[in-house]
């Protein structure tokens, strides 16, 4: 199971194409967003941003935004 809190620092990160704006946009330190991302890398065993300016995706990590968006519109229709 993927944690939502470093899929959604990932989500984040490649819309807004920094760290620190990404940090500022989820209310937290862009430490926190660096360590969300590490994390995630690590469990994956791959890179999934290309640390820019600006940072963007890798394929493997666009794929994982992707994925997010649509878990979260599934859990938007169980609440309609």
């Amino acid at each position: 199971m993927l944690a939502y809190a470093a899929l959604a620092a990932l989500s984040e990160i490649v819309r807004r194409g920094s760290f620190e704006a990404a940090a500022a946009a989820l209310g937290v330190t862009p430490s926190a967003i660096s360590q969300r991302i590490k994390g995630l890398e690590e469990r994956l065993g791959q890179v999934l941003i290309h640390r820019g300016p600006p940072a963007t995706g890798t394929g493997t990590g666009l794929r994982l935004v992707q994925h997010l968006d649509q878990v979260r519109l599934l859990e938007q229709s169980l609440g309609s």
